[in-house]
């Protein structure tokens, strides 16, 4: 039996995505019905139904939309209108699992008329059954006489086709309102039943007949689903944001053409919990999505998994070896999505870079009996190429405040970060590499070659070369994998290269000329020693006699009301001036200065100000000053906090590690009491504010010193050092002071 010819029965007026045309005159084709709808919407189905005997058309047809709102504009507009001359009717398809009305007219009207001869299956249950259970249970045959007997423990199904005896007959040990039930056929019909068997099983069908009992038990047991006959226009996002209402997803093996880029039409979904796969196949199976039914099965697990659940229950055997047991838990940690230190260089290769630009040997940069601290030689190192690498990605498009978000961010599906390469990697190996999984998109590599972006076109591709190239050996060393985040790029891969190039070099320029400007630009005052009644309006009047005045803002200071809202309490008695150009600002001082406004003698100095961008950086955040009715304590402009310090190091490393940036006033290193051993933590102050933000800029994004990352932050002028303490701990222990967790140094 055709799944679609009931679907099309519909028995309430739910808005979907699928449409039944009835009444279509004969002769009429397939490209004039796609021809009526197309203007309505996005098409991800439509056919006409004919008979499967002997090929004529049965006169009605089904169309499928992207969109529900598409099918009910096509429904308002084409219901009871004329197709050549027949006046068609429009309505609504409806899920093959939803429930049958027990007031539907149709069914009633069936159900009058009975002929004899027709096939009869018997449903047995221990307790008594209920006819409008029954007609759900049924759902979406349609009976033609339901016959309750021995008080309701046994029911006569009296169907109109052999087909639907056979597919109801397939449901045999499901559950009524949660008691189970028998069905099989009435005697007086078996012997009808074998003779037709064949024939039956010789007919053209949707789908293949499954065992709905066998898979369920599969599903719960895998948590895996296998949905198809899906719209080639949807994507995996789409999938993912329906399926994702029932429970969290695991996995999403989305099968797209290699040669076309679209989707095949089918998908393997796995859930982290099986019984919410369970619950989608219930309740979706034979449901409509974006047009189109959807035919849910149970899925199988990869082979690779297998094996890994096997190879688990033998870690203890001594057939595996260290070495595999050590691979097979590295490629379970390559599916971590949790990101850590996206910008990682292997000291190796550090070491390569270092002596190929200084024009030295290799074992001279590694010389420990060398004057200088051979950790302090790595860290500046290792923080050169950082900033390089900063630098070159920038250039070529890529969003590095993307990869400052949380632990756990949305990443993509197809672009990921390739790290620990060996010195100069080129991209033409790069593509070698990865492009035999797929084809490639853009593949950005910095000139030192350590870590590269690669995109692939589609996401199959790039989940397939993760998968065989994380931790695998390229060259000397092992590749470690990450997948970027969801942002990366800041333009689409389809963008015209002709003028990406150019806009996309234009928008440096610009960003750097404007931050060259802010940086320059002297038009900016800062007044004091206003009257506690001035005004914004009050202060800009004054100021217009130079001449245009930008803005003019007093400062004010504000606490919160009862209700939570901020209200304005009284001015802190200094302001912002800002003038179109530097001539008037320094006109304004030698005029204004020490003039009078609102009874009082103002004093105007210029104002130098930090640039404050939704997009800056996390070290540009840091660096940031921010003004001091914003925070909670003051900031110091030239001591750093220095954590994560190894406990090897000492005060002389930490000073000349810092001192390449600048003079250094002071190193202290807070020590322990019984062994004299310092805490992990320091403070490094500057002579000036420059040095100390240069440093800060360059350290603070990935250095290492003996394998260990520094953490660098701005010290509080009124903390003391049991605040100091108070917070390392908190920062060590994500938070919880009592709770002790394993922290992995980088």
């Amino acid at each position: 039996m055709h799944r679609d010819d009931v679907e099309g029965e519909s028995h309430s007026e739910e808005t979907t995505s699928r449409l039944i045309v009835k009444n279509l005159p004969k002769n009429y084709k397939e490209t004039h019905f796609r021809a009526l709808f197309e203007e309505y919407g996005t098409l991800t189905d439509c056919q006409l139904r004919f008979n499967e005997q002997n090929n004529n058309f049965r006169g009605f047809g089904f169309v499928g939309f992207q969109n529900a709102d598409d099918a009910k504009a096509a429904k308002n507009a084409l219901d009871n209108t004329f197709v050549k001359s027949s006046r068609i009717k429009v309505e609504y398809c409806h899920p093959l699992c939803s429930s049958v009305s027990k007031n539907d007219k149709r069914v009633q009207s069936k159900n009058k008329s009975v002929a004899s001869g027709k096939t009869v299956i018997r449903i047995q249950c221990q307790f008594p059954l209920k006819r409008k259970h029954l007609l759900v249970f049924l759902s979406p045959i349609k009976p033609c006489k339901i016959i309750l007997v021995d008080d309701g423990l046994t029911a006569l199904v009296y169907l109109q086709r052999k087909g639907d005896a056979t597919a109801i007959i397939k449901r045999n040990g499901s559950y009524i309102c949660g008691n189970k039930i028998e069905i099989s056929l009435d005697d007086k019909t078996s012997a009808h039943h074998e003779d037709d068997k064949n024939a039956f099983s010789s007919k053209r069908r949707q789908y293949p007949a499954e065992n709905p009992k066998q898979q369920a038990d599969l599903i719960a047991e895998s948590g895996c689903i296998f949905l198809r006959n899906l719209p080639y226009q949807c994507t995996e996002e789409d999938l993912k944001n329906w399926l994702e209402t029932f429970g969290p997803i695991a996995e999403v093996n989305f099968h797209v053409d290699s040669k076309t880029g679209k989707p095949k039409g089918f998908a393997l979904v796995k859930f982290v919990f099986p019984e919410n796969a369970l619950k989608v196949f219930t309740e979706c199976d034979g449901s409509i999505f974006q047009g189109r039914v959807v035919h849910i099965l149970a899925g199988f697990e990869d082979e690779d998994e297998t094996k890994n659940a096997k190879s688990e229950e033998n870690d203890d055997d001594d057939t595996a070896t260290f070495k595999e047991a050590k691979e097979r838990k590295q490629q379970q940690a390559a599916c971590d999505k949790r990101t850590w230190n996206s910008l990682f260089l292997g000291v190796n290769a550090v070491a390569d870079i270092m002596a190929e630009t200084l024009d030295v040997e290799k074992g001279a940069i590694l010389n420990v009996h060398c004057h200088s601290s051979l950790g302090v030689r790595m860290a500046l190192g290792e923080s050169r190429i950082v900033r390089e690498t900063r630098e070159f990605l920038e250039q070529n498009g890529v969003q590095l405040e993307s990869f400052s978000g949380n632990l756990v961010t949305k990443r993509s599906t197809n672009v990921m970060l390739v790290k620990n390469l060996p010195a100069k990697t080129e991209t033409a190996q790069i593509r070698r590499l990865f492009g035999k999984f797929g084809r490639l998109g853009r593949v950005v590599l910095p000139p030192s070659g350590l870590t590269a972006i690669v995109e692939f076109l589609l996401d199959s591709d790039a989940k397939t070369a993760f998968q065989n190239l994380a931790f695998k050996r390229f060259g000397k060393t092992a590749l470690f994998l990450e997948w970027a985040p969801d942002d990366v790029f800041s333009s689409k891969l389809d963008s015209a290269k002709a003028t990406g190039e150019e806009e996309k070099q234009e928008a440096n320029e610009q960003q750097h000329h404007h931050h060259q400007q802010q940086a320059d630009n002297n038009n900016r005052l800062f007044v004091k020693n206003l009257s506690a009644d001035t005004s914004d309006e009050d202060l800009a009047e004054f100021f217009k006699k130079i001449g245009p005045v930008l803005s003019a803002t007093v400062a004010k200071k504000y606490c919160k009301s009862t209700a939570g809202k901020m209200i304005q309490c009284s001015s802190l008695r200094y302001g912002f001036v800002e003038y179109e150009n530097d001539q008037h600002a320094q006109e304004a001082i030698r005029r204004l200065q020490n003039g009078e406004l609102k009874g009082s003698i103002i004093q105007i100095q210029l104002s130098k100000r930090q640039t404050s961008s939704s997009s800056t950086s996390v070290v540009d955040r840091r660096l940031s000053i921010v003004p001091y009715s914003e925070k909670t304590k003051p900031r110091s402009q030239t001591k750093i906090i220095v954590r994560n310090i190894p406990f090897q190091a000492s005060v002389k490393e930490i000073t000349k590690l810092f001192k390449v940036f600048g003079n250094v006033q002071s190193v202290r290193l807070p020590k322990k009491s019984p062994n004299g051993q310092h805490r992990g933590f320091g403070f490094v102050e500057f002579n000036c504010k420059a040095d100390a933000e240069k440093a800060f800029k360059h350290l603070g994004v990935s250095t290492h010193l003996y394998g260990r990352r520094l953490v660098l932050e701005w010290a509080d002028l009124e903390g003391d050092l049991q605040e100091l303490r108070d917070k390392t701990a908190e920062y060590f222990t994500l938070g919880s002071r009592r709770k002790r967790v394993k922290f992995e140094i980088e």
